[in-house]
Order: C-alpha cells, then sequence, then structure tokens
C-alpha cells in the first residue's frame, strides 16, 4: 500500500505544495488557525455578511501584528545589545526607574557617537565628540584617568544634573564601571524614597508616614473593637479609653469635630424588575476594547509630546548648524567646537601633518 502511494506521489503532492497550481489550498494548520481565530467572534446564527466582516476585521488584526513585530524587529532590543555594561548595572541600583531610563536613552545615544583625542597631558585627555552626519559642530570633553572626572561643552548636566551622552561616551570607551560619586545628585536615587521627612510629627511617629500609621491604627481599633463587642464589661473599658484619649488628643491639637454627616435620602422610585443594559453598551460588531482612563490618556499625550519635542530638537539644530556652516569660512578639514569656558562663541581646529592639531580663533564673516 505504502508502494503505491509513493508511486502516485506526482498526482498527490500538488494538492498540498504551492508549487504546482493548486486553487488557493493551504495547508491545514494554517486553516485550523483562521477557523480557531474566527470561531470565537461569530454564531451559528450570524449570516455570511457578518462572517465576511468578522474574516476581514481577523486579517486587519492579524496584518497589525505582523507589522509590529516587523517594527520590532528593525528597531532591535537595546536592554539585550547593553545588557553586561557594569556601568549601566551601577546605575540602574542607584537611580529610580525613570531616571535609569533616561540615563539608558543617553548611553545608547553616546554609543552612536564619534570620538577622536585632540591632546594627552597625563592624566588629561581631550577629546571631540559628535554625531555623524548629524552634528556640524562638535562637542569638546576632556577626561581626568586618576580621578574618572570629566569636562564638556555640552550643558546636558547643568540641565537635568544626568550624565549627557558625550560623557558616557568617553566612559564607556575607558571601561568606567560606576558612576562616580561626584555626579550623583541623590533627589535621583533610589535612596531619597526611604529617608525621613524633616517633619517634628514625622520624627515623633518613628519616621512613619501618616498614611502608614493610619492604616495601622485602625486596624489595632478594629481588633479591639470586635474582641470586646461580647462582653459588657470590656465595653465600658474601650468606652472610658476612648474619652481619655479624645481628652488628651483635644489638648494637643484642639477640638475635634465628631458630628455625623446627614444620610442621603434614598429615592423613592421603584426599582425595575427587569435587568438594564449598561449605560456604556456597544454597538454590534464593534469591538470590545477596554476603555482608557484619564490617567492614561494623559500618559499617551505626553509621551507622544515627548517624541515630538526630541524630534523638532533635532531638526531645529541642524538648521542652525547649517546656517553657521554656510555663513562662514572654514578652512578645508576643520571644524566647529564649542569653547571649553562655556561661553558664547565657537573655535576652529584644523589638522595637522606634525603637531596633530592647531588652533585657529574663530572670526564670523
Amino acid at each position: 500500500m505504502a508502494t503505491g502511494l509513493y508511486s502516485d506521489k506526482e498526482k498527490r503532492c500538488p494538492a498540498y505544495s504551492k508549487k504546482y497550481f493548486s486553487r488557493g489550498i493551504l495547508s491545514s494548520q494554517r486553516s485550523e488557525t483562521t477557523n480557531k481565530s474566527v470561531s470565537r467572534r461569530l454564531h451559528k446564527t450570524q449570516g455570511l455578511c457578518d462572517f465576511y466582516r468578522e474574516f476581514l476585521d481577523v486579517a486587519d488584526k492579524w496584518r497589525s501584528k505582523e507589522s509590529g513585530e516587523d517594527y520590532q524587529c528593525k528597531v532591535g532590543n537595546r536592554h539585550l545589545a547593553f545588557a553586561s555594561v557594569k556601568l549601566l548595572i551601577h546605575a540602574k541600583e542607584l537611580y529610580t526607574i525613570e531616571l535609569y531610563l533616561m540615563f539608558e536613552d543617553n548611553f545608547i545615544k553616546g554609543a552612536a557617537c564619534n570620538h577622536k583625542i585632540v591632546s594627552y597631558e597625563p592624566p588629561i585627555l581631550v577629546y571631540h565628540v559628535w554625531r555623524l552626519d548629524q552634528d556640524f559642530i562638535r562637542h569638546v570633553v576632556t577626561f581626568n584617568l586618576e580621578e574618572n572626572i570629566v569636562d564638556f561643552t555640552c550643558k546636558g548636566f547643568t540641565e537635568s544634573e544626568l550624565l549627557c551622552a558625550h560623557s558616557l561616551r568617553i566612559f564607556h570607551i575607558h571601561c568606567v564601571e560606576t558612576v562616580p560619586p561626584s555626579y550623583l545628585v541623590s533627589r535621583w536615587t533610589k535612596a531619597v524614597m526611604y529617608t525621613s521627612v524633616d517633619d517634628d510629627a514625622t520624627n515623633e511617629a518613628k519616621d512613619v508616614s501618616p498614611c502608614v500609621w493610619r492604616t495601622h491604627t485602625i486596624r489595632n481599633f478594629i481588633r479591639i473593637v470586635n474582641s470586646s463587642q461580647n462582653d459588657v464589661v470590656s465595653r465600658k473599658v474601650v468606652d472610658s479609653a476612648y474619652d481619655d484619649m479624645k481628652k488628651e488628643v483635644e489638648n494637643l491639637i484642639g477640638s475635634i469635630d465628631l458630628s455625623e454627616e446627614p444620610e442621603h435620602e434614598e429615592s423613592s422610585t421603584p426599582s425595575a424588575d427587569y435587568v438594564k443594559n449598561p449605560t456604556k453598551r456597544k454597538e454590534k460588531y464593534v469591538r470590545n476594547d477596554r476603555l482608557k482612563s484619564t490617567m492614561e490618556k494623559q500618559c499617551n499625550k505626553v509621551k507622544g509630546w515627548k517624541k515630538r519635542q526630541a524630534k523638532f530638537s533635532d531638526k531645529t539644530k541642524a538648521k542652525a548648524q547649517a546656517s553657521v556652516q554656510g555663513e562662514n569660512e572654514i578652512p578645508p578639514g576643520g571644524n566647529l567646537f564649542h569653547l571649553m569656558s562655556h561661553d558664547l562663541g565657537l573655535e576652529v581646529f584644523v589638522p595637522d601633518d606634525y603637531f596633530g592639531v592647531n588652533y585657529i580663533p574663530f572670526t564670523s564673516s
């Protein structure tokens, strides 16, 4: 029997292969996947138009998922690319989550930068750092090998108190494994979340926050009341202790208003005997997606604004640098750099065959 089937393989295989004309027949695995995806959305009472509409919805969902996977494959996983960098591991232990993500973004931007040694006077190295095809005006970074201290023309650390991409580039090429203490700001670290607040009330309460103390005290009083509710003598002890505690607290913070709030009058409208539809009921053929909260909408809006801000800043910077390049004459092979004195102005470095670099004062035309 098996020999007979093998001898007729040329007649049977084209029905399951795309090499020959098969009138669009797919493999059983694809058919089962389609059947499973569509059957979840359909009912036996629905018609052919409903099936066609749901099938198009499923196909669109597949295409969207495939596009997302293609984008993730194109962008890559940066966490795996820099998984074993000691500097990032140390920063992850120090900074909070939000600050660490900013630190990681600066590190990745710095990894894409180019650098060039300008001079070396032990133990100080001077580098030129720039992004290829993006930064026409380059930055100057000085690095102290003994103390792991950098000085840079970029003012990123002054603005955010977080190391910029240019300094992290120099730290990375010199294999610096920890963030230098001189560049650590206590308010960005995890330790600030566990420190006590400078408040007399908090210090007297043994550095316990008010919300934690309130929850813990309520639980203790509930246990005492529940244990004393079945004994008359215990009730009297709890009532007398409550009166004494109330007097002592009023002597410290003033009178306490214990009047109960008036109860809201119940509606006299009789409830219906049938179950009504929910207020946010969706129409037929509408996907049952989860509704987004106000906080989630605001977070998404801020994320989009940050992305647009980054793109706008890059475009504005490119236009400004291009205008400087067009208005001023720069010697062949020369490059513009920011002043190390952090003043307004630029300087030009021109390569030399004998001494490496020549300094030329920059004067705008």
